[in-house]
């Protein structure tokens, strides 16, 4: 993408912004100069308005994986001193601190959703409502793609993707489908042709929809590892983190909420939700921007092990049992 076409993206719509901007951690002194971490930074929608609510001691780090957006966001915050803009994966966090001699951080927001970008105008497949390559990644510099899943690997991996990652059922016809037309499989729409061969919809658009969109996100969730970056970044929290450092994570589906919350309830030594339930969108924001119908907003901060009661010590939670702790895989090979 050009210069030029990157200043006429138009950004993605950042999501539950209100929320976010009322967990920002406080300081005890004004001196102290807090770090602020948009793990996900995307076109800066976010970053924008937490840059907004910091003071002059503190500073952001926008930290983003796409090309696009690393080149977008350093020409939108080219002027603003307390920001910077990293490339690289949201997992690598403790590095990227590490290189900078940063010991902690205070604030973590991280979007787990596509951006509009990369549905509306990427040209990489994230979609099927566009014949496009069927592509998938969010790193260009990644050399697993969606068509590289379709044409290698075996009937068993490929059922463990869609089981997994889509949480799709009975995927044996979808899966003979596939490998009866290996290397016929170019774009979105041929996949779409070999999921209309292999489900059965009811003559129902909304089940025809939410196939579609299991499919995608199966295979969008392997090509980019994404649930293994999740696990990753929230193993790295305790050591990255003081008391009052605090999380946000925004995500659009059930695995990787399942993630999140069985992290918080493991670790109820070292940190604490902020609220009782999850957060999701007023009606009038999903009025104005329908993709934040699926957000889930999940915050937590760390809290001081000697401000625990006793009877919180020793993880309230252990004898607890629930379906969120079935243990999702990271990746499938």
């Amino acid at each position: 993408m050009s210069e030029n076409e990157i200043k006429n993206v138009h950004p993605h719509v950042p999501i539950m912004v209100r929320d976010i901007l009322s967990y920002l951690p406080k300081k005890e002194s004004p001196t102290d100069p807090f770090i602020y971490i948009d793990g996900t930074v995307g076109y800066g929608g976010h970053s924008s308005e937490i840059i907004k609510s910091i003071d002059s001691k503190s500073s952001l780090i926008g930290i983003d994986q796409d090309d696009n957006a690393i080149s977008y966001c350093r020409n939108r915050f080219s002027e603003e001193p307390r920001c910077e803009i990293v490339k690289g994966n949201f997992s690598e966090i403790s590095t990227i601190l590490e290189s900078k001699s940063i010991p902690h951080f205070n604030f973590l927001l991280l979007d787990l959703g596509i951006s509009s970008f990369h549905l509306d105008s990427s040209e990489k497949g994230f979609t099927h409502q566009k014949d496009e390559p069927l592509d998938m990644r969010m790193n260009d510099s990644l050399e697993l793609t969606a068509k590289i899943i379709l044409d290698t690997y075996s009937d068993d991996e490929l059922t463990q993707v869609f089981q997994n990652f889509g949480e799709l059922r009975r995927v044996e016809k979808f899966v003979e489908t596939i490998i009866a037309q290996r290397g016929k499989l170019e774009t979105t729409f041929d996949l779409i042709t070999s999921i209309k061969k292999s489900f059965y919809f009811r003559n129902k658009r909304s089940v025809y929809l939410r196939t579609c969109a299991q499919v995608f996100q199966a295979l969008r969730i392997e090509v980019n590892q994404e649930l293994h970056h999740i696990k990753h970044i929230l193993s790295q929290l305790d050591a990255i983190t003081v008391p009052g450092s605090t999380i946000a994570i925004i995500s659009f589906h059930s695995l990787e909420d399942r993630i999140i919350k069985q992290f918080i309830r493991t670790h109820s030594d070292t940190f604490i939700a902020c609220h009782k339930k999850v957060l999701t969108a007023s009606q009038n924001e999903i009025k104005r921007n329908s993709r934040s119908r699926s957000a889930k907003l999940r915050v937590f901060s760390k809290i001081n092990p000697d401000d625990i009661p006793e009877k919180r010590k020793g993880n309230k939670y252990k004898k607890r049992r629930s379906k969120d702790n079935i243990s999702v895989p990271d990746s499938i090979i």
